[in-house]
């Protein structure tokens, strides 16, 4: 029997009901935060990473 390794990469968002404008919001000052933020990143690995399958 043959042993086969898999590499997992795992996406995720955690507490996000206050970050989902670019902005801090104590300060209302701009922040590279938010859910675009998050959405590019995901884009930008799925681009990298044609060939793997996802969940959502």
């Amino acid at each position: 029997m043959s042993i086969e390794t898999a590499k997992i990469n795992i996406l995720y968002t955690s507490d996000i009901h206050g970050h989902v404008l670019p902005v801090l919001y104590g300060t209302n000052e701009p922040a590279v935060i938010g859910l675009a933020k998050y959405s590019t990143v995901v884009k930008e690995f799925r681009a990298k990473n044609k060939k793997e399958y996802y969940c959502s």
